[in-house]
């Protein structure tokens, strides 16, 4: 990701549409990392994770699996009982911080004309409290 990508995605997190809420996690006011989600475009009746980015120098600590804990329950408490997201085929780490958490693969795939990445969709059940 370049630094005008990297721009976008961010100023978009930190200003979220309508719908969209975006979770900071910080330690002594330093950024570790954000998890950004809301509705699911396509069906409404679902949450969705649109993004989760973790700083390289607070990976393997816990801090995505917060993170995306934090939002499973988010989307719980809102209604959303099914949660669905977009990861890169070719990111095994972030697959395997997905699967832990209960995702599995739907078995549809896409190819996001912002990255030419192929991408597998990944869909949970959220924690209702």
């Amino acid at each position: 990701m370049d630094i005008e990508a990297a721009t976008k995605l961010l100023t978009s997190a930190v200003n979220p549409k309508p719908g969209r809420f975006t979770l900071i996690a910080t330690e002594d006011e330093t950024g570790l990392g954000f998890a950004s989600f809301g509705n699911d475009p396509e069906d409404s009746t679902k949450g969705h994770l649109y993004s989760l980015y973790v700083s390289p120098d607070s990976a393997g600590k816990g801090v995505g699996s917060a993170l995306l804990n934090e939002v499973i329950i988010e989307l719980g408490k809102i209604g959303q009982l099914n949660v669905t997201l977009w990861v890169f085929k070719a990111n095994p780490i972030a697959i395997g911080l997905y699967r832990k958490s209960g995702f599995v693969e739907t078995g549809r795939e896409k190819t996001d004309e912002r990255w030419q990445i192929p991408q597998i969709e990944m869909l949970r059940k959220a924690i209702t409290q």
